[in-house]
């Protein structure tokens, strides 16, 4: 459990250093979903009895779970979804982002090889 959590405070440290804008409105919407589960409430029926404080701590106790088992599929997504694109990003350069050997060739057979400039 320690090592998950020391990964997604590491990720989370790393966006923040790259894009902190974008790491705070992620961080706000995560708080947004984290509040909205934690702290919803239903109404009260008038027939129901008040609760006894073991219930009532369960009930807290359990919408806190639910709201960071939210907050934690989310964290998840978004960290799959992280790996995802930066594997499509590392394809596109491999196949398309860099010169390959037969662009190279080609570009020497153009326009030459490699001229350094005086100044």
């Amino acid at each position: 459990m320690k090592s998950i959590i020391t990964k997604l405070l590491g990720r989370a440290g790393d966006i923040v250093d790259v894009q902190p804008v974008l790491a705070l409105f992620i961080g706000g919407a995560l708080l947004a979903v984290f509040l909205t589960a934690a702290f919803r409430s239903k109404p009260a029926s008038e027939t129901e009895p008040k609760p006894t404080l073991l219930w009532m701590l369960y009930r807290t106790a359990t919408r806190f779970l639910w709201g960071a088992t939210l907050v934690g599929f989310l964290m998840a997504s978004l960290s799959l979804l992280r790996v995802y694109l930066h594997q499509s990003l590392a394809n596109f350069q491999r196949n398309h982002g860099r010169i390959t050997d037969a662009n190279f060739n080609a570009i020497q057979t153009i326009w030459g090889t490699h001229q350094e400039q005086g100044e």
